[in-house]
């Protein structure tokens, strides 16, 4: 799944010892939220909590006299609902913040490469060059400026989007830009300010969350021999891990079994049950297939048909072959 913005939204706060701003709609579980905040003064830190409890990690932080403190901070939301997030500066001052959230990001570990040491005088801010790491992965950019000029506003460098300007319409002092890249390719995140102005630049990119697919099957089947990458599940099996054998581990059911798991031969352990065994153990030569059915039975499937002799005869629900081969009970 593509990273794709979800919502965003922003405050240009008074003085205050902290700033709060809610997330317009609900937070989903395993979404990035990604913070932006300019605060005026000489701050020497900034800190980002939120009403859900989620842990908030710091870009770089990054001050200058005249214009104040910018950082970019990130979390990977832990659950689903309303968020609140709150800006505190080191010392009392405006806070302007900016918030958002993304949806297929990675979960866990989003952070490909941020810096935000970057700042000038020009119509032109743009942080030090960054090359993402992979394909598909987002790069957000933010720029603070002085405050100095009006009118004053924000335009995104090309292939960006500019999101976000915050602040006092036509003086705006921060300006925020993302750009969802197909291919990795290298950006100093560039913004184009109306008129010449101090400012500072920061860049941060994230990882984009990788696929559930099983090697080797573009179906999500798993193969002998497949292994599954990534949160997906095997197609018929509710969840778990395959390994390099394809046997299921975990807490994922075999198709036609409550529980349990398979061993290399195809034997089911646990108390569940193959489609069609009573006893809940297939023979060493009835293996399994991707959705767990034999082939050859009457309820389910088996990869091998079981030869019987020809003058068996069948009892039960078993289906006779007419070249020498039936599946059921014999006697």
């Amino acid at each position: 799944m593509a990273i794709a913005l979800v919502q965003h939204t922003n405050i240009n706060g008074a003085s205050a010892a902290s700033q709060a701003l809610a997330y317009v709609s609900n937070v989903a579980v395993n979404n990035l939220l990604v913070v932006v905040a300019r605060c005026g003064g000489t701050p020497t830190s900034i800190t980002v909590t939120d009403s859900r409890g989620n842990t908030w990690t710091n870009c770089t932080f990054h001050a200058v006299v005249g214009i104040g403190g910018l950082q970019i901070s990130y979390a990977v939301s832990k659950d689903s609902g309303p968020c609140t997030v709150t800006v505190t500066p080191s010392a009392t001052n405006t806070n302007r913040i900016a918030i958002y959230e993304y949806s297929g990001a990675a979960a866990s570990a989003p952070l490909d490469a941020e810096n935000n040491t970057q700042t000038g005088t020009s119509t032109t801010p743009a942080a030090n060059s960054i090359t993402p790491a992979a394909d598909n992965e987002l790069v957000f950019g933010a720029v603070a400026n002085g405050n100095n000029i009006t009118p004053q506003a924000f335009t995104a460098g090309t292939n960006f989007t500019e999101e976000d300007q915050v602040g006092a319409s036509p003086k705006f002092t921060l300006g925020i830009e993302d750009w969802i890249q197909t291919t990795a390719t290298a950006t100093t995140a560039p913004q184009t300010m109306t008129t010449s102005d101090s400012w500072m630049a920061a860049i941060a990119v994230f990882k984009a969350a990788t696929s559930g697919a099983i090697s080797g099957s573009s179906s999500g089947h798993a193969m002998v021999g497949s292994t599954l990458k990534g949160s997906g599940a095997l197609s018929g099996i509710a969840t778990g891990q395959a390994t390099d054998s394809s046997t299921l581990k975990g807490t994922g059911a075999l198709g036609g079994a409550t529980t349990g798991h398979s061993t290399d031969s195809g034997t089911l352990k646990g108390s569940g049950a193959l489609a069609g065994i009573v006893a809940g153990h297939s023979t060493v030569t009835a293996l399994l297939t991707a959705k767990g059915i034999l082939i050859g039975a009457v309820t389910g499937h088996a990869t091998v048909l079981l030869a019987l002799p020809p003058s068996s005869s069948v009892v039960g629900r078993g289906v006779r072959f007419g070249f020498g081969m039936s599946i059921g009970r014999s006697r």
